[in-house]
């Protein structure tokens, strides 16, 4: 779970560690759409952000396997 910063998004993806990304910036959520594209996390704005929904995507995200390697890091 992260801001959804590109360098730890970028870091996470190469380390195959599934993502949540709790948006603050409008290019976090570009990612957190890539992240959701991919199939390899989530993400939705920090102030819509529950208890609720934390634990469910907590739970979605971390029950997911993704392999680390190339194919997962985003471009640059």
């Amino acid at each position: 779970m992260h801001h959804g910063g590109a360098g730890t998004l970028a870091a996470a993806m190469r380390a195959g560690v599934p993502q949540l990304i709790l948006a603050m910036m409008a290019d976090h959520l570009m990612w957190a759409a890539q992240l959701k594209r991919l199939k390899v996390g989530s993400g939705q704005r920090f102030s819509a952000t529950t208890e609720k929904s934390l634990v469910a995507d907590l739970r979605r995200v971390l029950a997911r396997n993704i392999p680390p390697g190339p194919e997962r890091s985003p471009p640059g």
